[in-house]
């Protein structure tokens, strides 16, 4: 769709309250949720290891005594519905999917989306994202809840004048703490400040719902993730397997590898590379839902930057992360008392300047596009020895 004549199309959605056909909707939606308790509806379209970083903070809507008896509907990014399905339903009244990319290129999608958030009828609307997207500032416009909130946000996913045009559908924008860095931090003083209490949220693996089904042949196991969303973030199977092997050859555990469709490759060539018979690619045979609680029984998760790592920081197992150092300080470098497990690999040229993170973080918090590759599997295998020694023997 012509970007234009789609921002044409949103306004008018929008602002249809002029029209016989806007007051008619609004009288319908007004009848719809007459006898139902109010509802606050939250949006998220963001990843999935943006979704592991922000789920502990729904329980803590719905246990605030204002809005308890309150209907929680979340529209979220479709590609973590199984997470929320499985593990976060029992703080949500209703759910609302979105696929981002029909969103944007079809009409009669966007329209049908557009409709089931008005007709929620929220009396607030929060948009907590912090790299905020015009889609979701967007849908909070939509909603035309009494109360819409949302983040100043970082300005990286959206172009300066969708972002003008953004802040003006919402009431409140709550600004970022300058002094904090780790998403889930941030995530954390985005609903203190909308809840106006403190919280003593944990990042955790809470399985409120039902588990899903997993047959895995192996007890205990160590789960390599070669998987990223971009190549630059993608350290490579040679690589993995060259630590596959060592992990077999000197600690003799079975090796599981996980990933989606697009790193089925990347495993299989791992599995040939390592030249172990027992190793199991799981990589496009589970869903974010199965691969969270894969990951929650493992001994030990090895991967690049990416939702894997979140996921084991939430269920509180030892992680090596291999980074480039992208978003350096926001989805790495855990603070020690969210959880101490966690050991980050860069690439030398951050290495170097570890002593002054500072620096880094000003440098990094966007982007960074240092080659992934430079950090050697040395660096990876004697570190795992290391930390592997001291947890488990």
């Amino acid at each position: 769709m012509n970007i234009k004549k789609f921002k044409k199309t949103n306004f008018l959605i929008i602002n249809c309250n002029w029209l016989f056909l806007g007051f008619l909707l609004d009288f319908f939606i007004f009848l719809k949720n007459l006898f139902l308790p109010p509802a606050i509806l939250v949006i998220r379209l963001d990843s999935i290891g943006d979704y592991v970083l922000f789920r502990n903070f729904l329980e803590e809507i719905k246990k605030d005594k204002r809005y308890e008896k309150w209907r929680l509907i979340l529209a979220g990014n479709q590609v973590w519905k199984s997470i929320a399905e499985e593990f976060d339903s029992p703080w949500i009244a209703k759910f609302i999917w979105i696929d981002k990319d029909k969103f944007r290129a079809d009409i009669f999608y966007f329209l049908r989306i557009a409709l089931q958030i008005k007709m929620a009828g929220a009396k607030i609307a929060v948009e907590p994202t912090l790299s905020r997207t015009y889609i979701g500032d967007l849908l909070v416009g939509i909603s035309r809840a009494k109360r819409r909130a949302g983040s100043t946000g970082y300005d990286n996913n959206i172009a300066a004048e969708n972002k003008k045009i953004g802040d003006s559908y919402y009431t409140e924008l709550i600004p970022l703490d300058k002094k904090k860095y780790f998403e889930f931090e941030q995530n954390k003083i985005f609903w203190e400040t909308f809840l106006g209490r403190k919280l003593e949220t944990k990042l955790a693996f809470t399985a409120t719902g039902k588990w899903p089904k997993i047959n895995l042949q192996y007890e205990k196991y160590i789960i390599l993730f070669p998987g990223a969303r971009f190549d630059y973030r993608r350290w490579s199977p040679e690589n993995f397997s060259q630590v596959a092997r060592f992990i077999k050859e000197k600690n003799g555990h079975d090796i599981i590898i996980c990933g989606g469709p697009e790193d089925k490759e990347s495993a299989d060539k791992i599995i040939a590379l390592a030249g172990d018979k027992n190793a199991l690619s799981l990589a496009g045979q589970t869903s974010p839902a199965q691969l969270f609680a894969i990951i929650a029984k493992a001994e030990f998760l090895i991967s690049n930057d990416t939702c894997a790592i979140h996921m084991a920081v939430a269920a509180k197992i030892p992680t090596i992360c291999i980074s480039n150092g992208n978003h350096f300080g926001r989805f790495t470098e855990c603070p020690k008392e969210i959880f101490s497990d966690i050991w980050y690999v860069y690439p030398p040229k951050i290495e170097n300047l570890l002593a002054d993170p500072e620096i880094l973080k000003e440098k990094f918090k966007l982007e960074s596009k240092l080659d992934i590759n430079t950090i050697t599997i040395e660096k990876i295998t004697n570190l795992f020895q290391k930390k592997h020694k001291i947890i488990y023997e």
